[in-house]
């Protein structure tokens, strides 16, 4: 018998036949010890290495943006403010936003993203300024 007609059979997933063992995993609704039956090397595996490759393959979408934010976080951090930025001067910036960039002075974009008061289009706006100013007249 055929792990995907098995499956199908006990109602833990409508896949076809012809996926492989990694897809049939990720499906969040198959019992892996049905998979160990007709894939016997799962078998050797130690229960906490079985339930790591679970987790690898069953959150791997997450695990994988959750890894893209934090490395769009790192490049914010590094995204410097010069200590001369007039805030007046940057166009549709939220006036809380242009307060509170004020008073607390970020050194970073990273650090303006994480003010209160501070939402994501007036990052956007910083940035928008910073580019055109700061790169263009290079």
């Amino acid at each position: 018998m055929d792990l995907a007609i098995k499956l199908r059979e006990l109602g833990q997933s409508d896949l076809q036949q012809g996926f492989s063992v990694y897809e049939i995993i990720k499906q969040p609704t198959v019992d892996v010890d049905v998979v160990k039956e007709f894939v016997p090397i799962l078998s050797e595996l130690s229960e906490n290495q079985l339930q790591n490759l679970i987790i690898n393959i069953r959150f791997e979408g997450y695990i994988k943006k959750e890894m893209e934010t934090v490395e769009r976080s790192d490049k914010l951090e590094q995204k410097m403010i010069p200590a001369d930025l007039n805030y007046d001067d940057v166009d549709s910036l939220a006036t809380e936003a242009r307060e509170k960039l004020k008073k607390v002075k970020p050194i970073s974009i990273g650090q303006a993203s994480r003010i209160s008061g501070v939402n994501p289009a007036d990052i956007q706006m910083l940035l928008i300024h910073l580019r055109k100013k700061y790169v263009s007249s290079k």
